[in-house]
């Protein structure tokens, strides 16, 4: 059973999905852009008769609080997501991190590598040589000068055909892929100032 939940952390409303027996081991899952948690609600009941599974949601992301006058980077982030594993005593555990998932939980770890028993990395990015050259857009113009001018290209990415093309790009049978993917995001990125939220962690 997936336990829906919620903790108080520097005065944020964090929004954390939980399943499993608190005594097996721990497994946290950190997902990616532009999802929250929701992107592991069938994952996380098909693992949760081994591991005690956690995934919260980010701040700015899903059920978590997105206030106005908080800095949105990895930094920020991977506090806030520490502050929950501390608060309800989550470590050590295997950690399975997504996209976005890995500047938030290898912050994590080098705060604390004893915390850490093993990972699983999908597409999640730790070295130079993985900026590919999809990036190129944002390493060399966005990040050298960012204005309205070196936004404007990312502004697709967050609208539906853009979301919806991080589930589907490249799949053999994208209709086995679930509607409820870029529908849920979607809703999410239509709150005021969400994606300015996301702009500011691709700068970051």
């Amino acid at each position: 059973m997936v336990r829906n939940r919620s903790a108080q952390i520097e005065g944020l409303n964090v929004f954390y999905r939980e399943a499993g027996d608190p005594s097996s081991q721990k497994l946290l899952l950190l997902g990616g852009f532009p999802a929250s948690s929701h992107q592991f609600r069938n994952l996380i009941p098909a693992l949760a008769d081994s591991f005690h599974v956690l995934s919260p949601d980010y701040p700015g992301f899903g059920n978590t609080d997105m206030p106005e006058d908080f800095e949105y980077t990895f930094d920020r982030l991977s506090e806030i997501v520490e502050g929950l594993l501390e608060q309800t005593g989550f470590y050590p555990f295997g950690l399975y991190h997504q996209d976005y998932g890995g500047p938030i939980g290898n912050r994590i770890v080098a705060r604390h590598p004893d915390w850490l028993g093993w990972q699983v990395v999908q597409n999640s990015n730790s070295y130079e040589e993985g900026f590919t050259a999809a990036w190129d857009g944002i390493r060399h113009a966005l990040w050298v000068d960012r204005s309205p001018e070196t936004e404007a290209p990312l502004a697709p990415f967050l609208e539906l055909d853009g979301v919806k093309l991080v589930y589907t790009h490249g799949h053999r049978n994208p209709e086995q892929i679930s509607p409820d993917n870029w529908n849920m995001d979607v809703h999410f990125l239509e709150r005021p100032g969400a994606r300015k939220v996301h702009l500011d962690l691709l700068y970051d």
